[in-house]
């Protein structure tokens, strides 16, 4: 609970700042980020050696993933003929944690996931070690924000709520060639 002296100079901090601002006419934004990264359970494309030797392609399903981090930068401008509308690039990190589990999966492959030793049997079971995913992407995105608090001076509004979607592709380098997932 924040004591009313302190509370009370809280909020005078906010009013001042949100009063005391000032218009700026940049359209151009830059901001850093960082938090916790969740991803869905996922089916897994592999391609490596089967048992025989041979070239094997196969898919491991509904592979799980632990809370693991994001951090990432984002470019953005606003046009200016249509003010509520705008383009920008996010680029990010993320390192995801894959547990120890077992799926089934189409083909059977011996080999190595992310440095660690893998096998999926003749019958379709895959043992997959614990792992830890490292991820770079970037996703251009469209961006929708709504003005307001608008007036002569602020003319782009003292508060600029926004939205911003797109798609996004992740890259992850193994034995250093590089593999693509478009994602949204």
């Amino acid at each position: 609970m924040i004591p009313g002296r302190n509370l009370a100079m809280l909020a005078i901090v906010v009013i001042g700042i949100a009063g005391g601002v000032t218009p700026v006419r940049a359209e151009w934004s830059w901001d850093l980020y960082g938090g916790a990264a969740w991803l869905e359970s996922a089916d897994v494309n592999v391609s490596g050696r089967g048992t025989n030797g041979a070239p094997a392609n196969l898919t491991i399903f509904d592979v799980d993933t632990e809370t693991g981090f994001t951090v990432g930068t984002r470019f953005g401008y606003w046009f200016g003929f249509a003010q509520f509308l705008g383009l920008d690039l996010d680029v990010f990190y993320m390192q995801v944690p894959v547990p120890s589990q077992t799926r089934t999966a189409t083909a059977a492959l011996t080999g190595e996931f992310l440095g660690q030793p893998i096998s999926v049997s003749a019958s379709g079971t895959a043992s997959i070690p614990s792992v830890t995913a490292p991820l770079f992407g970037f996703a251009p995105e469209l961006r929708l924000r709504w003005p307001l608090m608008v007036d002569s001076t602020f003319t782009h509004g003292r508060v600029q709520p926004f939205v911003a979607a797109g798609p996004s592709w992740a890259f992850s380098l193994e034995k250093e060639s590089p593999t693509l997932q478009f994602g949204g």
